[in-house]
């Protein structure tokens, strides 16, 4: 009988290690990228109203509180990145975007960013430039505690698989290495 090669099992278990984490890398982004669908065609609806409306555009429904809401939310900012109307709300004010997204927002025409205001509020949030009737940008955002939920299941999922591989081959090595001690006696 051959005595077992450490080496071939590393190598396994650096595969195993290697097609767990694609796997887990391809479906985390997949939730990540479907978070942004709504605010997509949401904030280039409002864009294209902002930019072809000949009132200026006022945004209706209900106000909705952004620490506790699941729902997309719209906003209206002006060149400046100063907020001029919001569906959303923090607490009693309208939300308030770091600087630098306008500016990437601007020269792309169009920016999807993760936004956390404060602990425990994360939002999925596509900013359009419009640069239209004093408006600067047109964006759609919305709570990622769903999404953040099915990425927590899915990094549990992934460990568990991870270790079972990693325990059916150091199982598997130590037999070989049990078995191996045995003939050779």
């Amino acid at each position: 009988m051959k005595q077992p090669n450490l080496w071939t099992y590393l190598a396994a278990a650096g595969i195993v290690t290697v097609l767990i984490g694609l796997i887990y890398g391809s479906v985390q982004q997949g939730h990540r990228a479907v978070a942004n669908d709504p605010q997509i065609q949401v904030a280039r609806d409002l864009a294209t109203r902002v930019k072809t409306d000949t009132t200026p555009v006022q945004l209706t429904g209900e106000k909705i509180q952004l620490e506790q809401s699941l729902g997309v939310f719209t906003a209206l900012f002006d060149v400046n990145g100063e907020p001029v109307q919001s569906t959303g709300m923090l607490g009693n004010e309208m939300p308030h975007l770091p600087k630098g997204v306008f500016e990437t927002a601007k020269r792309k025409d169009e920016f999807f960013v993760t936004w956390q205001p404060r602990g425990g509020v994360r939002m999925a949030l596509v900013i359009c430039s419009v640069q239209s009737g004093g408006i600067g940008y047109a964006v759609a955002g919305r709570s990622l505690k769903e999404v953040e939920k099915r990425v927590g299941q899915l990094t549990l999922f992934a460990l568990f698989a991870w270790l079972s591989c990693i325990a059916i081959l150091v199982l598997h090595w130590i037999i070989m290495v049990v078995r191996y001690r045995k003939a050779s006696l």
